[in-house]
């Protein structure tokens, strides 16, 4: 009975082992995957010893290899999270180093095709205005902003007007300087006989948008009157032959309340007229009517522009539809009117 019954227990232990061996197997491969899989085999291995050091190191295996994948995986989204933190900080934003450009000469828009920013440009800029209607026209450089990239804006003005900051390739250089200005007359819509130095700072103040909505008989009685031309107006600027006038240092102290740079220049040199020009501020002097050599006349008139050997001037003692009531006349020649000492030289700019 006992040699039976050893038999039928080796039996039995050994169907045993080939059926738990059977359904070990792809409940290990299912632990791989669910959790209930895992669980089952945790189960069926607790069984037998030899069986449950085997599953538990086919688990451990398991386990490591998910690990592995967890790892790398978490590797992975690291290095493109790093990969996109690096993208990102490479796009360092640009800073500017900005400088007042008043003394920049003039240029010109060479594009019709060009945006102008609110701001050197950055990734936040809004379009203040485009070149379209601005091709070829005499600009005013008032600012420079140098990025850290190497890029260049200007900051510009067109008669006065703010039009924003435009990229450097779209203004270029030029030789010839006609300030945008706006004639006034003295003899009409008002008639204003002797007031020549009113009316040509009026078309100097014009180049900057300054007082053009200002009638001209009260732009003049906007002047301080003396009996002192270095003071104020002497005599009535509306009569004829009143021999009213007033001289560029107290014109000048009256300018800045539109111009606050303008001054009295009198006396200076050729070259210094000419740098004025170039930079936009136009210039009131003493000279003949219509600029004529050897005239007995005293006047008051504006240089509005410059090209080599030649100044751009307005008199302002003719009609609106007279023709050339702005015309081009030699340095040459302006120097031997200006410099006559009926005229002592006197002048002053509009900046």
């Amino acid at each position: 009975m006992k040699k039976l019954n050893k038999k039928m227990v080796s039996a039995l232990i050994l169907s045993g082992m080939l059926g738990l061996t059977t359904l070990a197997a792809p409940l290990r491969t299912n632990a791989d995957n669910t959790t209930s899989g895992s669980a089952a085999t945790s189960s069926v291995i607790s069984s037998t010893s030899s069986i449950s050091s085997s599953a538990t190191s086919t688990n451990s295996s398991s386990t490591s290899a998910t690990s592995s994948t967890s790892s790398s995986a978490s590797s992975s989204s690291s290095s493109s999270s790093s990969s996109t933190a690096s993208s990102s900080s490479s796009q360092t934003p640009v800073k500017y180093t900005i400088k007042n450009a008043n003394n920049y000469v003039m240029r010109v828009i060479n594009t019709s095709t060009a945006k102008i920013w609110n701001t050197p440009y950055t990734s936040s800029s809004k379009v203040k205005n485009t070149t379209t209607n601005l091709n070829g026209k005499l600009i005013k450089i008032i600012q420079t902003a140098s990025g850290s990239d190497g890029s260049l804006y200007y900051h510009i003005t067109y008669q006065g007007k703010d039009l924003g900051w435009i990229y450097k390739s779209y203004i270029s250089y030029t030789d010839d300087y006609e300030m945008p200005y706006v004639y006034t007359s003295q003899l009409y819509p008002i008639y204003a006989p002797s007031a020549c130095e009113a009316a040509s700072l009026k078309m100097a103040l014009s180049t900057k948008g300054k007082a053009l909505n200002i009638p001209l008989d009260k732009f003049i009685n906007l002047i301080p009157r003396s009996s002192d031309p270095n003071k104020g107006y002497k005599n009535d600027p509306f009569t004829k032959g009143a021999g009213a006038t007033i001289y560029p240092n107290a014109l000048a102290k009256f300018a800045r309340n539109y111009a606050s740079g303008s001054k009295d220049i009198t006396n200076t040199s050729l070259s210094n007229i000419i740098y004025n020009i170039k930079r936009g501020n136009p210039v009131v002097f003493e000279g003949s009517w219509r600029m004529v050599v050897n005239s007995k006349s005293d006047h008051v008139l504006v240089i509005l522009g410059y090209k080599p050997g030649q100044f751009l001037i307005a008199d302002p003692y003719m009609r609106k539809n007279s023709p050339n009531k702005v015309f081009w006349t030699s340095t040459s020649d302006f120097l031997k009117i200006w410099h006559d000492s009926k005229r002592g030289s006197r002048a002053m700019t509009v900046i």
